[in-house]
């Protein structure tokens, strides 16, 4: 771990890391691209959450970006 920040690694194929079982002690970060919503609109969200409270740290929707 590095500032805070789990930096992944080798891991034996089948082992699993526990769950964090302490507020704060893991965030999950996730993301959906291209979701097409029912008015036909598409958009993005990123949500961010405690994985073991399992609250909603954060989320934002934005529309999907052209690059």
């Amino acid at each position: 771990m590095q500032a805070g920040v789990s930096i992944p690694g080798a891991r034996a194929v089948g082992t699993k890391r526990p769950r964090a079982t302490e507020v704060h002690q893991r965030w999950q970060v996730d993301a959906v691209s291209q979701q097409q919503l029912a008015d036909g609109t598409t958009a993005c969200w990123l949500t961010a959450s405690d994985e073991a409270s399992r609250a909603l740290l954060e989320g934002s929707v934005f529309p999907l970006c052209q690059f």
